[in-house]
């Protein structure tokens, strides 16, 4: 069995594609758990209230709900990963350029959906899929 999981890594590890899109879902990761605990900390601080600060949260734990489950594998049969990749990325960008320049509630509501996209497009992150493999070696 050790041989076995050795050799798999080893295998995964010589794919570039695989290495690329390991490191780019990292770092989503990443910035994701810094996020979470910043910005409780700014918008209380901007004077947002600890049950807006929830519903802002909350709003966002939904609509990764949504894309993990309805958004995220329609989006991966219509286009590459790679195409996944610069949706997911953009929607940070967009999402983040905004709460970085504002604590106004409504501002932040309408940006917070934006959230679904990072981290949980299946097929990149969570449950890898064989044709996210497949598109990879091509």
């Amino acid at each position: 069995m050790e041989r076995f999981r050795s050799s798999l890594a080893d295998t995964l590890l010589r794919q570039r594609a695989f290495v690329r899109v390991t490191l780019v879902a990292a770092l989503v990761l990443g910035s994701h758990a810094m996020y979470d605990t910043f910005a409780v900390i700014r918008r209380t601080q901007a004077g947002i209230s600890p049950a807006t600060v929830g519903v802002l949260w909350a709003e966002s734990v939904a609509a990764e709900v949504l894309v993990f489950l309805f958004l995220g594998p329609r989006l991966l049969r219509v286009v590459t990963p790679t195409a996944a990749l610069a949706v997911v990325a953009s929607s940070g960008l967009m999402r983040w350029a905004v709460m970085g320049q504002t604590a106004d509630v409504a501002a932040l509501g309408l940006v917070q959906p934006l959230h679904g996209h990072n981290g949980h497009v299946p097929g990149f992150v969570d449950h890898p899929s064989e044709q996210f493999y497949t598109d990879c070696r091509s």
